[in-house]
């Protein structure tokens, strides 16, 4: 991902997460929010660049216990944004299956500025993109791909058809 850190993109993404501290008790998201406003004033008047949080890598990990062997997400196009992402996310590990229709595919363009004037207009934009996107491989209109495509067919009215066949594939 890149980042347009324009000054005014650092500072108006700056002040939004500075203004979630109110609301995050959590010690270690308290620090992955500093690491990313660091980052964030570290590459000002950059231009698009892509962020480095290679020194806060064992924080940003998922630390998991044991659990299932196999894993069954259902998908399609009402998981969009943070649902694209969770859905990339975990087609990482080798116990999921993805199971429906593509996700929505809204993450070419991500992380919105909040720009206001006078309390009575807001201007919200993205502040970074896919650096696939340049390469004409963004995700917008495809989304992420399920493992084992299910198409919608009006039949889903009345029958979960994604829950059978996830409940077949166990």
């Amino acid at each position: 991902m890149l980042t347009n850190c324009t000054s005014r993109n650092v500072e108006l993404r700056t002040q939004l997460l500075k203004s979630a501290f109110s609301s995050i008790e959590d010690e270690v998201t308290r620090n992955q929010i500093n690491a990313f406003i660091k980052q964030l004033e570290e590459n000002k008047d950059k231009g698009f660049v892509e962020l480095d949080f290679g020194e806060m890598d064992d924080s940003f990990s998922i630390k998991t216990k044991p659990g299932p062997e196999q894993v069954i997400l259902l998908t399609d196009v009402y998981c969009g944004s943070s649902g694209d992402s969770f859905v990339e996310l975990c087609k990482n590990s080798s116990k999921v299956t993805v199971i429906g229709r593509p996700t929505l595919g809204l993450n070419d363009y991500s992380n919105l500025a909040i720009m206001s004037w006078e309390n009575k207009f807001k201007l919200s934009y993205p502040t970074s993109k896919l650096s696939t996107v340049d390469e004409g491989k963004g995700m917008s209109g495809v989304g992420i791909q399920p493992d084992i495509y299910i198409p919608w067919t009006p039949e889903h009215i009345d029958v979960d058809l994604d829950v059978k066949k996830a409940l077949e594939f166990i």
